[in-house]
C-alpha cells in the first residue's frame, strides 16, 4: 500500500544490455552508426544515454529515426534487455527464424506478453507501450500487481505508468476515447519517447542495485546483544536517505539514519524496517524485520 502512495503522490506531483532494431533488418552497433538524425532532437541527451548503454541500437544506415513509431518487437527486445530476462517458453506464433523470436521466448518466461497479441511488426500506441512495460517492471517493483491494485485498478495503463514517472504525460485520449489533458493512450509512441523511458528503467535498476548494497551492509552490521537489537547505520557516498524505524508495541515510532548507532531493547518492538530512498523519495531497498530476535528479514517492494 505504501509503494501505491508513493505513486499517487507522484502523480499529484507530475500534474503540474539492450537493444531495439526494427523488424525488418537486423540492429547494428552504434559505434557504426553516425549521429546525424537525433542531434538536435529534444530527446537528445536520453537517445545518446540508451545508444552508449546498448540500451537502444541504430539503424543500418546510422540513423536512429527518433520519431518513427516504435514496433512491438523492438521495445520488447528492449525491456527483455533492460530487465535482464532470462529463461525460454515457448512462442509458436513466430517462424522459428524470426530475428526476434528468442528474445519474445525470453519475455514470455519473464511475464512481459500478459494480456499482449504477439505481433512483432506493429507500431505501438502509448497504451499498449504501457502495458509492456509494467508487465515487464513486475519483477522489479511489481508494476503489474500494483496496477490492479485499490484505485489504480480502474487506470489505463499510461495512467498508470505516468504517475510512476517513467512514461511522461501527453494530451490525447483515454482508451475509450473520452478526451485527457496528460493520459493519452491512442497516439503512436516514437522511438525517441521509448528512450526517455528506457532511460529512466535504467537508472531505476542500477539505482535499485545500489540500494541493495546498502541495505545488505546495513543487515550485516545489525546484531542481538543482552536482548537488544543493535546497530550502526552506514554513510553512503550517494547521500541517499539511510534509515532502520522501530514500531513499537506502545504505538510509538523511531526512525536512525546514516551515521547514527542504535540499541534497542527487542521486547518492546512490534516491527523493524529498513529501507533505502534515493534523492527523489523514490524507494530503492525495503526490508521489514518481523521475528526478532531472528534477523530474518522480509522484501517489503
Amino acid at each position: 500500500m505504501k509503494k501505491l502512495t508513493h505513486i499517487m503522490l507522484t502523480a499529484i506531483l507530475t500534474t503540474g544490455s539492450f537493444h531495439s532494431t526494427s523488424s525488418i533488418v537486423q540492429p547494428v552497433s552504434a559505434s557504426q552508426g553516425v549521429a546525424n538524425d537525433y542531434n538536435a532532437h529534444i530527446a537528445s541527451q536520453d537517445i545518446s544515454y540508451v545508444l552508449k548503454h546498448h540500451l537502444m541500437w541504430v539503424y543500418p544506415d546510422g540513423s536512429f529515426k527518433p520519431d518513427e513509431p516504435i514496433t512491438q518487437a523492438q521495445l520488447v527486445s528492449s525491456l527483455v534487455v533492460v530487465s535482464g530476462a532470462k529463461g525460454q517458453a515457448s512462442v509458436p506464433e513466430l517462424p522459428a527464424k524470426h530475428w526476434a523470436k528468442a528474445t519474445y521466448e525470453k519475455a514470455k518466461q519473464a511475464g512481459f506478453l500478459f494480456d499482449v497479441k504477439i505481433e512483432p511488426d506493429k507500431k505501438l500506441n502509448r497504451e499498449e507501450a504501457a502495458r509492456l512495460t509494467i508487465n515487464a517492471w513486475e519483477k522489479h517493483r511489481r508494476y503489474r500487481t500494483q496496477k490492479n491494485e485499490g484505485l489504480s485498478k480502474s487506470w489505463s495503463d499510461v495512467q498508470f505508468l505516468v504517475a510512476t514517472g517513467i512514461m511522461k504525460p501527453k494530451a490525447g485520449a483515454f482508451p475509450n476515447g473520452v478526451s485527457t489533458s496528460k493520459f493519452d493512450s491512442l497516439a503512436q509512441i516514437t522511438r525517441a519517447e521509448v528512450a526517455s523511458m528506457i532511460r529512466l528503467l535504467h537508472t531505476d535498476l542500477v539505482e535499485m542495485q545500489e540500494g541493495e548494497k546498502i541495505a545488505q551492509e546495513v543487515h550485516k552490521n545489525l546484531t542481538v546483544e543482552n536482548g537488544k537489537v543493535v546497530g550502526r547505520i552506514p554513510k553512503n557516498r550517494f547521500n541517499w536517505r539511510v534509515s532502520v524505524g522501530f514500531y513499537f508495541k506502545d504505538g510509538r515510532y523511531e526512525n536512525y539514519f546514516a551515521g547514527q548507532y542504535f540499541a534497542v531493547p527487542i521486547a518492546s518492538i512490534k516491527l523493524m524496517n529498513v529501507s533505502v530512498l534515493n534523492s527523489q523519495s523514490t524507494i530503492l531497498a525495503d526490508y521489514d524485520y518481523k521475528e526478532l530476535p531472528s534477523l530474518t528479514r522480509t522484501k517489503d517492494m
